[in-house]
């Protein structure tokens, strides 16, 4: 599926105000009369954004309020699902095996909420989200983050701030105090 046809709508016809409630009950809709199957993966938020002539923003949040009343599946390839699906094929685990399986937030702070009001009892996410909910976390594995940018922005005036940035110890100590992090490779700079 691609884009905003699903959906069987004209951007024209979209209110000045309430453009998230709108687009939600429009996907809901969908769900509801079987445009939009179970499983079937959302536009990519982007696209839908473009086709319908609205903020990115928008098509987010719709998205979580359906996630949150359960009615809706998040874009696979998210990092977090990405390693899920690996660690379960490395288990020979089958995804259909797995309750709540086809249930997938947006964020890892949605992940967190979800498990903390008890619509779930587990999920994947970052070790500062389940702090921020009071929730106990296990470690799965480590991930690097890297920055990507053109060579030539290395030395550029304008990213000159963001290296100042990385090299404090007042901004490094705060990334650690989220929880998760490692910042010992923070600053440094791959050619």
């Amino acid at each position: 599926m691609t884009g905003a046809d699903f959906l069987q709508l004209s951007p024209g016809a979209a209110p000045v105000r309430g453009l998230t409630g709108w687009l939600a009950d429009a996907i809901r809709a969908a769900i509801m009369d079987g445009r939009l199957r179970a499983g079937t993966p959302l536009p990519a938020t982007r696209l839908l954004a473009g086709d319908l002539g609205v903020s990115r923003g928008v098509i987010v949040e719709a998205y979580q309020r359906l996630a949150d009343e359960g009615l809706v599946s998040a874009r696979p390839g998210a990092g977090t699902r990405v390693l899920l699906d690996h660690e379960l094929r490395r288990c020979g685990i089958a995804p259909d095996a797995v309750s709540g399986y086809a249930r997938e937030e947006h964020t890892h702070l949605a992940v967190a909420a979800a498990v903390a009001a008890g619509r779930a009892d587990a999920g994947m996410g970052i070790m500062a989200a389940a702090r921020a909910f009071g929730l106990d976390f296990v470690p799965v594995t480590r991930e690097p983050y890297d920055l990507v940018l053109d060579a030539e922005m290395l030395e550029d005036p304008v990213t000159a701030p963001l290296w100042d940035l990385l090299g404090q110890p007042g901004f490094r100590a705060a990334v650690k105090a989220l929880g998760g992090y490692h910042t010992g490779e923070t600053g440094r700079r791959i050619r």
